[in-house]
């Protein structure tokens, strides 16, 4: 327990994802405020990306996160052109392996079909479940007698449960489920906010650990 601790934030290192530079020379990550009107720039291509960062999964759309989505929000200054973010500049952008995104459109296609396979993400209409992880994930599902898939979990009540245990995202193989994301992060952040109890100075420490296997 630190008592003086008043933040706590961990990232991941996302090698695709973007750090936009502005028209005026501002650099924008995809944690800053500035984020979602960077984008506007890349949309009209007078902004230049390039790629890595470390970044919370699924930044793109976390309802308290810099973008908010990609659908226009209220008070917002994007216009009727560029309300939707559909650019192939904007979505190639955020497609990046930590983003969860494999194009913009609706969530019942937008999202990496492991995200859908191992229930974190449930769409029925709309989302219904949202819940990203970065997990190693077991592998248990494949040989436990029960059939999994798309986030509905049921006793096997037709064909053969467990028909193929590869464990790989493929559903031609017959393989039940998968983890959420699929790419191995090469290293994670972790950074502590402290405040003086006496004079309330804040200080920031960041530690990053790279996994070198």
């Amino acid at each position: 327990m630190v008592p003086s601790a008043v933040g706590f934030d961990i990232k991941i290192f996302d090698p695709l994802a973007p750090v936009i530079t502005t028209s005026t020379g501002v650099v924008v990550s995809s944690s800053d405020p500035a984020f979602r009107q960077a984008l506007r720039e890349v949309t009209s291509g007078t902004a230049s990306v390039i790629q890595g960062d470390f970044v919370d999964l699924m930044y793109p759309v976390l309802a308290g996160g810099s973008l908010r989505g990609w659908q226009p929000r209220s008070p917002d200054r994007l216009t009727a052109q560029d309300a939707g973010f559909s650019s192939p500049a904007v979505a190639a952008t955020l497609v990046t392996p930590f983003s969860g995104l494999v194009g913009i459109g609706i969530p019942a296609t937008a999202y990496q079909p492991s995200l859908y396979r191992s229930g974190k993400v449930l769409v029925a209409g709309s989302i219904q479940i949202f819940q990203p992880t970065w997990d190693t994930f077991t592998q248990h599902y494949e040989r436990d007698g029960l059939q999994q898939g798309l986030g509905r979990w049921r006793v096997a009540d037709f064909g053969s449960p467990d028909a193929n245990a590869t464990g790989l995202d493929n559903s031609a193989s017959g393989s039940e489920t998968s983890p959420p994301f699929l790419a191995s992060p090469e290293a994670i952040k972790v950074s502590v906010r402290l405040e003086h109890r006496l004079n309330r100075q804040i200080r920031q420490l960041s530690i990053i650990h790279r996994d070198t296997k």
